[in-house]
């Protein structure tokens, strides 16, 4: 196994040409890709390559795309396995046969490929047969699907083409962020308003909705308010200097937890960051305090790269990363007690 950044020569050479989604436990690609025959419609809009099938209007390939059979052979895909017919596919149905759907009668919860996808990491091939794995959240948002000519796409457009990247973090009345050119930072900033309730957490804002009376007039809840504002006049100013900077880069990566941290970045009339913008990306892994260091941090461990010789390699080295006594580390650390009314960053 081999590390390497998403902006090196290194990898744009092992990116190649082409690359595809495999599963680590997803059998053998070399075998059952002698099954699947290449498929093509001189329509590629009305046609669904999956299914292998053409629409006579867009509104049939959009109620296509809803349906069991068109999820059961994109699962098919994901695993080199040839498609099967809408027959067939009846003939599953019948038979109650669509555990590979649902997943809950054959399926293991604790494959690894489900464990890799709640680390937030995809695997990926090219034409050598060289596996890499990096984090999902670079290419797609975690809700969207995609073909594997859109990965090669995705991975030219943010690590070859556009490599600057926005990172944004805001928790406990800490602000960091960095617009990053490949590795090296451009602009950064980083401040502190005291906003957190000491020995209990939480914003005073917070405090203040779920009073139901009166508002606390203390000094200290009276500062908490007035550097509550100052905070979001800050973020808004840094913002708006980089705003030409953030509108270049090809993610904008953010972490803000709890609902007062997220209205500042989308909240008001004129929100500083738009939720449809396809660009916004969460940190798929738990931060420290919001700082510089953090900040690089973070884009550092999102640009890291793993490449494997092969899918062999892969399943072997991820295997030990899930080994019994790594699960049972994770689980002491999950039922830990953990105070809620804290920051949820990790310190």
């Amino acid at each position: 196994m081999e590390c390497m950044n998403v902006f090196g020569q290194s990898f744009h050479n092992v990116i190649g040409e082409s690359v595809c989604n495999v599963l680590l436990e997803g059998g053998d690609k070399d075998e059952s890709s002698a099954q699947i025959d290449d498929w093509s419609s001189e329509n590629e809009n009305l046609s669904c390559s999956y299914c292998r099938i053409k629409f006579s209007d867009i509104q049939s390939q959009r109620e296509h795309y809803k349906l069991d059979w068109h999820r059961y052979n994109l699962k098919q895909s994901l695993i080199s396995k040839p498609p099967i017919t809408e027959e067939e596919f009846g003939e599953k149905t019948g038979n109650d046969d669509l555990s590979s759907i649902s997943g809950s009668d054959t399926e293991k919860e604790d494959t690894l490929d489900t464990y890799a996808t709640a680390q937030g990491k995809i695997f990926l091939q090219n034409k050598l047969g060289q596996v890499f794995s990096m984090y999902r959240c670079l290419l797609f948002d975690r809700k969207e699907e995609i073909s594997d000519e859109d990965i090669l796409a995705r991975l030219t457009q943010c690590c070859v083409g556009n490599q600057q990247w926005t990172v944004l973090m805001l928790g406990g009345g800490h602000f960091a962020g960095a617009v990053f050119q490949g590795s090296e930072p451009i602009l950064h900033k980083t401040f502190h308003c005291y906003t957190v309730r000491a020995g209990q957490g939480g914003s005073q804002s917070s405090r203040d909705s779920k009073s139901g009376g009166p508002q606390p007039k203390s000094a200290g809840a009276s500062l908490r308010r007035y550097n509550e504002q100052s905070l979001v006049q800050h973020v808004k100013a840094i913002v708006d200097t980089w705003r030409s900077e953030i509108d270049k880069s090809s993610l904008i990566i953010y972490r803000a937890s709890g609902p007062y941290n997220r209205s500042v970045l989308f909240g008001g009339s004129v929100p500083l960051l738009e939720r449809s913008d396809k660009r916004l990306r969460t940190i798929p892994f738990s931060t420290r305090r919001a700082t510089f260091a953090e900040v690089k941090r973070v884009q550092t461990v999102l640009a890291t790269v793993e490449v494997y010789k092969n899918l062999k390699e892969a399943t072997q080295y991820f295997s030990k990363q899930k080994s019994p006594e790594a699960d049972s580390k994770r689980n002491k650390i999950r039922s830990a007690c953990i105070n809620r009314a804290k920051s949820r960053e990790t310190v």
